[in-house]
C-alpha cells in the first residue's frame, strides 16, 4: 500500500499536514466529512473502504471537510467517546461488506478534545468486495463502479498471485534442499516457513537491507533458542544466515532473507519433530506448532521493522525426496503429501499484525505467555492442526474468550 502520510506515523500533525499542504484525495486516499450511524453515513464508509480494497488499499480519514477533492479542515467526529465510534465503524464494515475487509481503525486525538478515525485498508486477495451487490474501485479520485469484465479481471488476479507465492515458497524450499542456497546432507527431508509481504508481491517492490546490519537481533529458526540471533551474511539477493552441523558440515538450521520481501526459515532435516513411518515421514504437530510460536512471532516484528508490509502471506512447506510427509499427534497421522508438494498456507491479517505484542516475562503462565504469540498467527496454526486430523486447541480457547 502506498503511504499517503509519506512513511510518517499517524498522528494529529501528520493528519494536519494533509490538510496544510492541501494534498489531495487520491488512488490511495479518500477523506470523508460524513459522521457516524446514518444509513447514508455508513454506506459512504462502507464503500469508500471497499473501494480501496478492491484497488492496492489506502486510508480513509473521517471528519475531514473537503473543497472538491482537496481538504479544508481537520473538523474530526466530536468530543465523545472514541473507542465507541471505532466499534460503530468495525460494525459497520462487517455488515455492509462482503467479502469482510481486513482494515485496521485508528483513533487519533486532535486540538479542542476531539477526535478522528482513519482507517488503513491493506490490498487484498479477498478482492471483489461488494456493497449491497455493488463493487466500487478506486481509480485515481474517484470511486467508480467496476463492470462485470473488470470483476472477472480482479478474482483472476488476486488467484494468479496466491498461485505465484506458493510456487516460490515450493522453489525456494526445493533450492535449500538441493544445495543451492545451503548445504544440506543428502536424503534429508526438509521443513521450512515462508514469509512474503503481500503489498511487496503485487508491485515488486524491494526490502532495504542495510549492509550494517549483518546481524539481525531476535531472527530464528524453527529450532532456535528464544532470544538467540542468527549471523547473517549479505549476498547478491539478500541476506543468509546459517547454523551448522559440525558433524556434517551442512547447514542445521537456516535464514534467508530475499530482497522482494520474503522470508524463509527451517530445518533441512525435520527429524527433531517426527520419525520414519513405512516409507514416509509422520510430524509430531505438537512439537512443530510450539517451535513455530517461539520464533514466527518474533521473526514478524522484527520483518516488519526491516520494511515488511503486512498483511503477509505464510506457509509450512516441504523438502526432499521421501515419498510423503504427513502430520500427526504421536498416535496417528493425517493425510500424506509429497514434500514437494507440501503446501500449509494462511494469509495473516493486517490488523492482529499491527497490533501484535510480543509476550514479557511476567505473563502469569507458560499457557497465557503461549495464547498471546499464538493470536497472530492462528490461521496457520488452525491449518497445521486440519492437516493432522485434528481440532485446533487454539479454536476452543480464543472463541470462548472473544
Amino acid at each position: 500500500m502506498e503511504n499517503p502520510l509519506d512513511g510518517k506515523a499517524l498522528s494529529a500533525q501528520a493528519l494536519k499536514t494533509l490538510v496544510t499542504d492541501g494534498t489531495p484525495a487520491g488512488h490511495h486516499l479518500v477523506y470523508l466529512p460524513v459522521g457516524l450511524g446514518t444509513p447514508s453515513s455508513n454506506r459512504e464508509l462502507a464503500n469508500a473502504v471497499a473501494s480501496l480494497a478492491n484497488a492496492h488499499g489506502g486510508l480513509v480519514v473521517l471528519g475531514v471537510e473537503t473543497d472538491g477533492d482537496r481538504p479544508r479542515k481537520l473538523a474530526g467526529l466530536g468530543s465523545g467517546d472514541p473507542e465507541s465510534d471505532r466499534e460503530e465503524v468495525r460494525r459497520t464494515l462487517t455488515e455492509r461488506i462482503r467479502p469482510t475487509v481486513d482494515a485496521h481503525v485508528t483513533v487519533v486525538r486532535i486540538a479542542g478534545g476531539r477526535h478522528t478515525l482513519v482507517i488503513e485498508v491493506p490490498p487484498s486477495l479477498d478482492a471483489p468486495h461488494h456493497v449491497d451487490g455493488v463493487y466500487p474501485q478506486r481509480s485515481g479520485r474517484e470511486t467508480v463502479v467496476m463492470t462485470a469484465a473488470e470483476i472477472d479481471r480482479v478474482r483472476a488476479y488476486r488467484r494468479s498471485v496466491l498461485e505465484g507465492l506458493r510456487a516460490r515458497a515450493l522453489t525456494l524450499a526445493d533450492a535449500a534442499q538441493h544445495n543451492r542456497i545451503v548445504r544440506v546432507k543428502a536424503g534429508s527431508v526438509g521443513l521450512y516457513l515462508y514469509v512474503a509481504s503481500v503489498p511487496h508481491t503485487l508491485w515488486g517492490r524491494e526490502v532495504e537491507l542495510a549492509s550494517g546490519d549483518a546481524n539481525l537481533p531476535g531472527l530464528q529458526v524453527l529450532r532456535g533458542v528464544v532470544g538467540e540471533a542468527i549471523e547473517l551474511r549479505h549476498t547478491h539477493y539478500g541476506a543468509l544466515g546459517t547454523r551448522l552441523d559440525a558433524r556434517r558440515e551442512s547447514a542445521e538450521e537456516l535464514a534467508y532473507i530475499s530482497r522482494r520481501g520474503e522470508l524463509l526459515h527451517g530445518l533441512p532435516d525435520m527429524r527433531p519433530f517426527g520419525g520414519k513411518v513405512g516409507d514416509g515421514f509422520c510430524v509430531n504437530v505438537d512439537g512443530l506448532q510450539r517451535n513455530i510460536l517461539d520464533a514466527l512471532p518474533r521473526n514478524l516484528v522484527r520483518l516488519m521493522d526491516l520494511g515488511f508490509a503486512p498483511p503477509l502471506y505464510v506457509a509450512l512447506v516441504g523438502g526432499g525426496e521421501t515419498t510423503h510427509v504427513s502430520f500427526g499427534d504421536g498416535a496417528r497421522c493425517g493425510y500424506p503429501s509429497n514434500p514437494k508438494e507440501l503446501v500449509i498456507e494462511a494469509l495473516l491479517p493486517l490488523a492482529s499484525l499491527r497490533t501484535m505484542s510480543l509476550p514479557g516475562n511476567d505473563e502469569p503462565s507458560a499457557g497465557a505467555y503461549y495464547e498471546k504469540l499464538a493470536r497472530p498467527i492462528r490461521p496457520l496454526l488452525d491449518r497445521l492442526f486440519q492437516a493432522a486430523g485434528l481440532v485446533s486447541p487454539w479454536t476452543r480457547r480464543f472463541d470462548e474468550s472473544s
